[in-house]
Protein backbone atom coordinates (compact mmCIF):
# COMPACT_ATOMS: atom_id res chain seq x y z
CA UNK A 1 0.00 0.00 0.00
CA UNK A 2 0.81 2.93 -0.83
CA UNK A 3 0.76 5.66 2.03
CA UNK A 4 0.82 9.31 2.29
CA UNK A 5 1.65 10.92 5.79
CA UNK A 6 0.82 14.51 6.12
CA UNK A 7 2.83 15.87 9.32
CA UNK A 8 2.39 18.83 11.75
CA UNK A 9 4.86 18.18 14.33
CA UNK A 10 8.11 18.02 13.09
CA UNK A 11 10.03 14.59 11.90
CA UNK A 12 12.46 15.09 14.25
CA UNK A 13 14.26 12.38 16.75
CA UNK A 14 14.66 13.85 19.41
CA UNK A 15 13.54 13.29 23.13
CA UNK A 16 9.88 14.12 23.28
CA UNK A 17 7.15 11.74 23.28
CA UNK A 18 5.41 12.47 20.22
CA UNK A 19 8.76 12.51 18.29
CA UNK A 20 9.90 8.80 19.43
CA UNK A 21 6.27 7.22 19.14
CA UNK A 22 5.67 8.43 15.64
CA UNK A 23 9.04 7.04 14.33
CA UNK A 24 8.62 3.80 15.68
CA UNK A 25 4.75 3.50 14.45
CA UNK A 26 5.97 4.82 11.02
CA UNK A 27 9.30 2.93 10.89
CA UNK A 28 6.78 -0.40 11.68
CA UNK A 29 4.35 0.87 8.41
CA UNK A 30 7.16 1.40 6.27
CA UNK A 31 8.21 -2.61 6.52
CA UNK A 32 4.97 -3.54 4.54
CA UNK A 33 4.09 -0.27 2.81
CA UNK A 34 5.77 2.58 0.90
CA UNK A 35 5.56 5.80 3.04
CA UNK A 36 5.82 9.23 1.32
CA UNK A 37 5.61 12.19 3.54
CA UNK A 38 4.72 15.96 3.72
CA UNK A 39 6.18 18.13 6.08
CA UNK A 40 4.16 21.14 7.29
CA UNK A 41 7.03 21.98 9.73
CA UNK A 42 11.03 21.24 9.39
CA UNK A 43 12.19 17.23 9.41
CA UNK A 44 14.73 15.63 9.45
CA UNK A 45 15.83 13.05 6.24
CA UNK A 46 14.67 9.56 7.14
CA UNK A 47 15.46 6.72 4.10
CA UNK A 48 12.21 5.00 5.17
CA UNK A 49 9.94 8.30 4.13
CA UNK A 50 10.14 9.43 0.92
CA UNK A 51 9.87 13.44 1.33
CA UNK A 52 7.38 15.02 -1.43
CA UNK A 53 8.35 19.08 -0.36
CA UNK A 54 11.67 20.31 -0.93
CA UNK A 55 10.54 23.10 1.34
CA UNK A 56 7.79 24.47 3.29
CA UNK A 57 5.08 26.10 1.72
CA UNK A 58 3.34 29.31 3.18
CA UNK A 59 0.58 29.16 0.82
CA UNK A 60 -2.45 26.88 1.22
CA UNK A 61 -3.30 26.45 -2.65
CA UNK A 62 0.52 25.41 -2.69
CA UNK A 63 0.43 22.92 -0.78
CA UNK A 64 -2.99 21.49 -1.39
CA UNK A 65 -1.57 21.71 -5.33
CA UNK A 66 1.76 19.65 -4.26
CA UNK A 67 -0.22 17.01 -2.26
CA UNK A 68 -2.85 16.67 -5.14
CA UNK A 69 0.17 16.10 -7.55
CA UNK A 70 1.77 13.10 -4.82
CA UNK A 71 -1.51 11.73 -4.90
CA UNK A 72 -1.70 11.07 -8.76
CA UNK A 73 2.16 10.57 -9.19
CA UNK A 74 2.56 8.03 -6.33
CA UNK A 75 -0.71 6.67 -6.32
CA UNK A 76 -1.66 6.99 -2.98
CA UNK A 77 -3.85 4.82 -1.21
CA UNK A 78 -4.25 6.08 2.36
CA UNK A 79 -3.45 9.30 4.23
CA UNK A 80 -2.50 9.54 7.69
CA UNK A 81 -3.09 13.29 8.63
CA UNK A 82 -1.30 14.54 11.45
CA UNK A 83 -3.76 17.02 14.06
CA UNK A 84 -6.52 19.47 13.16
CA UNK A 85 -4.73 21.42 9.95
CA UNK A 86 -3.20 17.58 8.36
CA UNK A 87 -6.82 16.45 8.46
CA UNK A 88 -8.20 19.55 6.78
CA UNK A 89 -5.46 19.15 3.92
CA UNK A 90 -6.02 15.15 3.66
CA UNK A 91 -10.27 16.65 3.37
CA UNK A 92 -9.72 19.04 0.93
CA UNK A 93 -6.69 17.65 -1.41
CA UNK A 94 -8.53 14.71 -3.12
CA UNK A 95 -12.59 13.23 -3.32
CA UNK A 96 -11.31 9.66 -3.15
CA UNK A 97 -8.76 8.85 -1.21
CA UNK A 98 -9.31 8.15 2.47
CA UNK A 99 -7.26 9.34 5.56
CA UNK A 100 -7.00 8.71 9.28
CA UNK A 101 -6.62 11.76 11.64
CA UNK A 102 -4.25 12.08 14.26
CA UNK A 103 -5.02 14.15 16.85
CA UNK A 104 -3.00 15.36 19.93
CA UNK A 105 -3.83 18.83 22.21
CA UNK A 106 -6.48 20.82 20.72
CA UNK A 107 -7.51 24.07 22.06
CA UNK A 108 -11.23 23.74 21.11
CA UNK A 109 -12.32 22.72 23.95
CA UNK A 110 -11.57 26.11 26.08
CA UNK A 111 -12.53 28.10 22.62
CA UNK A 112 -15.95 26.69 23.48
CA UNK A 113 -15.95 27.46 27.26
CA UNK A 114 -14.93 30.41 26.50
CA UNK A 115 -16.21 32.13 23.29
CA UNK A 116 -19.22 29.24 22.40
CA UNK A 117 -20.84 31.88 20.18
CA UNK A 118 -17.99 33.90 18.37
CA UNK A 119 -17.49 33.21 14.69
CA UNK A 120 -14.09 31.71 15.55
CA UNK A 121 -15.22 28.88 17.68
CA UNK A 122 -18.40 28.20 15.59
CA UNK A 123 -16.27 27.66 12.17
CA UNK A 124 -13.94 25.87 14.10
CA UNK A 125 -16.92 23.03 15.38
CA UNK A 126 -18.20 22.76 11.69
CA UNK A 127 -15.11 21.91 10.04
CA UNK A 128 -14.31 19.65 12.82
CA UNK A 129 -17.99 18.20 12.21
CA UNK A 130 -17.14 18.11 8.84
CA UNK A 131 -14.28 16.06 8.89
CA UNK A 132 -15.44 13.54 11.65
CA UNK A 133 -18.29 13.05 9.50
CA UNK A 134 -16.74 12.59 6.45
CA UNK A 135 -16.42 9.31 4.82
CA UNK A 136 -13.21 9.95 3.90
CA UNK A 137 -12.17 9.99 7.67
CA UNK A 138 -12.06 6.40 8.87
CA UNK A 139 -10.99 6.72 11.98
CA UNK A 140 -9.39 9.37 14.33
CA UNK A 141 -7.04 8.66 16.80
CA UNK A 142 -7.11 11.12 19.96
CA UNK A 143 -4.44 10.98 22.66
CA UNK A 144 -5.69 11.57 26.21
CA UNK A 145 -4.11 14.24 28.13
CA UNK A 146 -4.75 17.56 29.43
CA UNK A 147 -6.72 19.08 26.55
CA UNK A 148 -10.22 18.13 27.03
CA UNK A 149 -10.47 15.78 24.07
CA UNK A 150 -13.00 13.65 25.38
CA UNK A 151 -14.87 16.73 26.06
CA UNK A 152 -14.95 17.55 22.24
CA UNK A 153 -15.08 14.25 20.81
CA UNK A 154 -17.78 12.64 22.67
CA UNK A 155 -20.07 15.65 23.85
CA UNK A 156 -19.51 18.49 21.22
CA UNK A 157 -18.60 16.48 17.96
CA UNK A 158 -20.63 13.38 18.68
CA UNK A 159 -17.67 11.43 16.73
CA UNK A 160 -19.29 7.87 16.12
CA UNK A 161 -17.79 5.75 18.76
CA UNK A 162 -16.73 3.44 15.83
CA UNK A 163 -14.13 5.60 14.56
CA UNK A 164 -12.89 6.84 17.44
CA UNK A 165 -9.84 5.64 19.12
CA UNK A 166 -8.16 6.63 22.48
CA UNK A 167 -4.41 6.36 23.10
CA UNK A 168 -2.09 7.07 25.94
CA UNK A 169 1.00 8.54 26.48
CA UNK A 170 3.89 6.05 27.57
CA UNK A 171 6.46 5.58 30.08
CA UNK A 172 9.83 6.43 28.45
CA UNK A 173 12.69 3.94 28.54
CA UNK A 174 15.37 6.52 29.19
CA UNK A 175 13.71 7.19 32.43
CA UNK A 176 12.28 4.40 33.97
CA UNK A 177 16.07 2.59 33.69
CA UNK A 178 17.40 5.54 35.66
CA UNK A 179 18.10 5.45 39.08
CA UNK A 180 16.80 8.44 41.36
CA UNK A 181 19.62 10.28 42.41
CA UNK A 182 18.19 12.85 45.24
CA UNK A 183 20.87 13.26 47.77
CA UNK A 184 22.73 16.80 46.58
CA UNK A 185 22.99 19.57 48.64
CA UNK A 186 20.37 21.64 46.60
CA UNK A 187 16.53 21.31 46.25
CA UNK A 188 15.72 20.97 42.70
CA UNK A 189 12.39 22.24 41.10
CA UNK A 190 11.88 21.46 37.51
CA UNK A 191 9.69 22.12 34.44
CA UNK A 192 9.57 20.52 31.27
CA UNK A 193 8.62 20.70 27.66
CA UNK A 194 7.94 22.70 25.15
CA UNK A 195 8.76 26.66 26.42
CA UNK A 196 6.01 28.44 25.27
CA UNK A 197 2.60 29.99 26.59
CA UNK A 198 0.79 27.05 26.19
CA UNK A 199 2.35 25.21 28.59
CA UNK A 200 1.89 27.61 31.12
CA UNK A 201 5.91 28.35 32.36
CA UNK A 202 5.29 31.94 33.77
CA UNK A 203 2.56 30.55 36.26
CA UNK A 204 5.14 28.16 37.33
CA UNK A 205 7.95 31.46 37.91
CA UNK A 206 5.28 33.03 39.17
CA UNK A 207 4.35 30.32 41.91
CA UNK A 208 8.12 29.83 42.29
CA UNK A 209 8.92 33.26 42.90
CA UNK A 210 6.38 33.24 45.94
CA UNK A 211 7.95 29.80 47.38
CA UNK A 212 11.81 30.91 47.02
CA UNK A 213 10.93 34.45 49.28
CA UNK A 214 9.28 31.98 52.18
CA UNK A 215 12.30 30.07 52.94
CA UNK A 216 15.40 30.04 54.18
CA UNK A 217 18.63 29.32 53.20
CA UNK A 218 17.34 30.37 50.00
CA UNK A 219 20.65 28.88 48.19
CA UNK A 220 20.09 25.36 48.60
CA UNK A 221 16.79 25.61 45.76
CA UNK A 222 17.49 25.29 42.02
CA UNK A 223 14.05 26.07 39.59
CA UNK A 224 15.40 24.34 36.47
CA UNK A 225 13.43 25.03 33.17
CA UNK A 226 14.46 22.24 30.43
CA UNK A 227 12.57 22.56 26.98
CA UNK A 228 13.01 23.71 23.01
CA UNK A 229 13.67 27.11 23.00
CA UNK A 230 11.44 28.00 19.71
CA UNK A 231 9.27 30.46 21.18
CA UNK A 232 12.07 33.22 21.41
CA UNK A 233 9.73 36.14 22.42
CA UNK A 234 8.19 34.11 25.17
CA UNK A 235 11.43 33.54 26.36
CA UNK A 236 12.20 36.41 26.18
CA UNK A 237 8.92 37.70 28.26
CA UNK A 238 10.20 34.73 30.98
CA UNK A 239 13.64 36.14 31.41
CA UNK A 240 12.19 39.75 32.04
CA UNK A 241 9.61 38.27 34.18
CA UNK A 242 12.63 36.36 36.57
CA UNK A 243 14.85 39.57 36.26
CA UNK A 244 11.37 41.70 37.99
CA UNK A 245 10.77 39.29 40.67
CA UNK A 246 14.68 39.02 41.30
CA UNK A 247 15.12 35.61 41.59
CA UNK A 248 17.47 35.04 38.22
CA UNK A 249 19.99 33.46 40.75
CA UNK A 250 17.54 30.52 41.23
CA UNK A 251 16.34 29.43 37.79
CA UNK A 252 18.28 27.88 35.07
CA UNK A 253 16.99 27.59 31.41
CA UNK A 254 18.22 24.08 30.14
CA UNK A 255 17.65 24.44 26.12
CA UNK A 256 17.10 20.88 23.54
CA UNK A 257 18.18 18.37 25.69
CA UNK A 258 18.93 14.85 24.32
CA UNK A 259 16.44 12.09 26.36
CA UNK A 260 19.77 11.34 28.45
CA UNK A 261 19.77 14.80 30.40
CA UNK A 262 16.22 15.24 30.43
CA UNK A 263 16.01 11.68 32.63
CA UNK A 264 19.20 13.10 34.55
CA UNK A 265 17.33 16.54 35.13
CA UNK A 266 14.53 14.58 36.58
CA UNK A 267 16.64 12.10 38.51
CA UNK A 268 18.25 14.52 40.74
CA UNK A 269 14.47 16.61 41.19
CA UNK A 270 12.32 16.79 44.11
CA UNK A 271 9.21 18.17 42.32
CA UNK A 272 8.12 18.24 38.90
CA UNK A 273 5.50 20.91 37.56
CA UNK A 274 3.24 20.17 34.84
CA UNK A 275 0.56 22.50 34.29
CA UNK A 276 -0.36 21.86 30.97
CA UNK A 277 -0.03 17.63 29.69
CA UNK A 278 1.03 14.82 31.63
CA UNK A 279 4.28 13.20 29.55
CA UNK A 280 6.28 15.10 32.20
CA UNK A 281 4.02 13.80 35.38
CA UNK A 282 4.91 9.92 33.90
CA UNK A 283 8.57 10.62 33.63
CA UNK A 284 8.99 12.28 37.04
CA UNK A 285 6.63 9.45 38.38
CA UNK A 286 9.67 6.87 37.11
CA UNK A 287 12.27 8.56 38.55
CA UNK A 288 10.23 8.85 41.96
CA UNK A 289 9.96 12.56 41.48
CA UNK A 290 6.38 13.91 42.92
CA UNK A 291 4.56 16.29 40.81
CA UNK A 292 2.49 19.32 40.97
CA UNK A 293 -0.06 19.27 38.28
CA UNK A 294 -2.60 21.62 37.05
CA UNK A 295 -6.51 20.18 37.49
CA UNK A 296 -6.68 20.39 33.29
CA UNK A 297 -8.17 17.98 30.71
CA UNK A 298 -7.90 14.14 31.75
CA UNK A 299 -5.48 15.04 34.35
CA UNK A 300 -7.16 14.59 37.31
CA UNK A 301 -8.59 11.32 35.33
CA UNK A 302 -5.46 9.67 35.13
CA UNK A 303 -3.84 10.49 38.50
CA UNK A 304 -6.11 11.20 40.95
CA UNK A 305 -4.86 7.27 42.78
CA UNK A 306 -1.45 8.33 43.00
CA UNK A 307 -0.13 9.58 46.19
CA UNK A 308 2.82 11.88 44.74
CA UNK A 309 0.82 13.62 42.67
CA UNK A 310 -0.58 17.03 43.77
CA UNK A 311 -3.19 18.39 41.54
CA UNK A 312 -4.01 21.68 42.03
CA UNK A 313 -6.74 24.60 40.93
CA UNK A 314 -9.49 22.55 41.66
CA UNK A 315 -11.74 25.24 42.59
CA UNK A 316 -11.23 26.97 39.28
CA UNK A 317 -12.25 25.99 35.54
CA UNK A 318 -11.03 23.29 34.06
CA UNK A 319 -9.58 25.48 30.97
CA UNK A 320 -6.09 26.42 28.94
CA UNK A 321 -7.46 29.60 28.51
CA UNK A 322 -7.43 31.72 31.88
CA UNK A 323 -8.19 34.50 33.56
CA UNK A 324 -5.32 36.57 35.63
CA UNK A 325 -7.09 35.98 38.49
CA UNK A 326 -7.56 31.92 37.99
CA UNK A 327 -3.52 32.12 36.90
CA UNK A 328 -2.59 33.93 40.20
CA UNK A 329 -4.77 31.43 41.97
CA UNK A 330 -2.53 28.23 40.10
CA UNK A 331 0.31 30.80 41.06
CA UNK A 332 -0.66 30.49 44.87
CA UNK A 333 -1.68 26.90 45.24
CA UNK A 334 2.02 26.13 43.58
CA UNK A 335 4.19 27.83 46.16
CA UNK A 336 1.89 25.92 48.50
CA UNK A 337 2.52 22.81 47.40
CA UNK A 338 6.28 23.98 46.59
CA UNK A 339 6.46 24.29 50.38
CA UNK A 340 5.29 21.03 51.38
CA UNK A 341 7.53 19.11 49.38
CA UNK A 342 10.35 21.40 50.68
CA UNK A 343 9.99 20.82 54.15
CA UNK A 344 9.19 17.19 53.47
CA UNK A 345 12.61 16.73 52.20
CA UNK A 346 14.29 18.65 54.32
CA UNK A 347 12.68 17.29 57.23
CA UNK A 348 13.83 13.53 55.88
CA UNK A 349 10.32 12.10 56.05
CA UNK A 350 10.39 9.37 53.87
CA UNK A 351 7.62 8.88 51.58
CA UNK A 352 6.43 5.14 51.74
CA UNK A 353 3.93 5.81 49.04
CA UNK A 354 6.27 5.14 46.14
CA UNK A 355 5.69 0.96 46.03
CA UNK A 356 2.61 2.14 45.60
CA UNK A 357 2.58 4.63 43.20
CA UNK A 358 4.73 2.34 40.84
CA UNK A 359 2.89 -0.60 40.96
CA UNK A 360 0.22 2.06 39.39
CA UNK A 361 2.20 3.75 37.02
CA UNK A 362 3.19 0.00 35.81
CA UNK A 363 -0.77 -0.81 35.60
CA UNK A 364 -1.98 2.14 33.84
CA UNK A 365 0.89 3.13 30.88
CA UNK A 366 2.48 1.35 28.46
CA UNK A 367 6.07 1.20 27.58
CA UNK A 368 7.01 3.24 24.70
CA UNK A 369 6.97 0.04 22.77
CA UNK A 370 4.00 -1.11 23.93
CA UNK A 371 2.30 2.00 23.16
CA UNK A 372 4.47 1.81 19.40
CA UNK A 373 2.30 -1.05 18.80
CA UNK A 374 -0.68 0.07 20.07
CA UNK A 375 -0.51 3.10 18.16
CA UNK A 376 0.32 1.09 15.04
CA UNK A 377 -2.28 -1.63 15.63
CA UNK A 378 -4.67 1.20 15.84
CA UNK A 379 -3.76 2.98 12.28
CA UNK A 380 -3.90 -0.21 10.71
CA UNK A 381 -7.38 -1.20 12.27
CA UNK A 382 -8.63 2.20 10.99
CA UNK A 383 -7.16 1.84 7.96
CA UNK A 384 -9.43 -1.46 7.43
CA UNK A 385 -6.00 -3.55 7.51
CA UNK A 386 -6.65 -5.92 10.06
Amino acid sequence: MNILIINNSGLTKNNTTTSLRLFGIWERLAKDNNLFYYALRSSEKDEDFRTINQKQEKNIFNTIKTIRDALKKEKIDYILAEDFRGALLAYASSHDVPFVWRQYGTTLGSEIKNSPISIKTLSKIFLYKLLTKSKKCTGIIVTLDGCLNKFVYEKILKTEKSKLYYIKNPKITHAINVKPDKDGPEFIICQLGRINHWKKVHIAISGFSKFIKKIEPQKDVKFIIAGTNDDKEYIKKLEKHIFQENISNYVEFMFNLNKDQVAEVLSKSHASISLTAYSPIIESLSVQTPVIAYNWGEVDEQFHEFSNVKIIGNAIRKDSLLSEKEEDVIADELHLALLEFYRKTRDRKDNLSWEKDAALLEESFPTLNESIEIGYNLYCKAMNLI
